[in-house]
């Protein structure tokens, strides 16, 4: 009667799966619980967000971005999402540094009324994020003088209040 079992065929392979589970399970855990540094005491200026942006037209944005000393961000991943309110727009555009925390992104809004800007900065592990008004004129745009990456289409329902616009 042989009492012993080979509980193991193959033991460099089984310690070869062993090591790559817990290393992929360390590399996941790792990922899933890495926080960013979200700095809140920073601030950012609209250059013109006095002046009321012309639907359908390509409109440069300028917005000028500063650190939690009051000095110009000038080496960040900084992109903007643009949406308005009740509506599926979702248009998100990267911004080029200019100079001295200046960037810019050119724009397109596929109708008149209020926007809303999402802005998110990053560097060196720390990430800004702020939010922004924008006035549009104008109706609602066709195809042709909307942004190729708004998601906006007329098949959508409508809110009351742009559909009398419509009709």
């Amino acid at each position: 009667m042989n009492l012993e079992q080979v509980v193991v065929k193959r033991p460099i392979m089984t310690i070869f799966i062993t090591l790559s589970f817990l290393i992929i399970t360390a590399l996941l855990c790792y990922a899933l619980f890495i926080r960013e540094n979200l700095i809140t005491n920073w601030s950012m200026e609209l250059v013109g967000s006095d002046n009321v942006i012309t639907a359908g037209t390509t409109n440069d944005l300028h917005i000028f971005l500063y650190d939690e000393e009051g000095q110009p961000i000038k080496d960040a991943n900084v992109k903007i999402i643009l949406d308005m309110p009740e509506m599926v727009h979702y248009i998100k555009k990267p911004m080029n540094h200019v100079e001295n925390g200046l960037y810019e992104a050119e724009i397109i809004l596929s109708m008149g009324g209020t926007w809303i800007g999402w802005l998110e900065a990053k560097r060196s592990g720390d990430t800004y994020i702020n939010q922004f008004i924008l006035r549009a004129d104008g109706r609602v745009m066709s195809n042709d003088f909307r942004d190729p990456k708004d998601y906006f289409h007329l098949d959508q329902p409508v809110p009351p209040s742009v559909q009398h616009k419509l009709d």
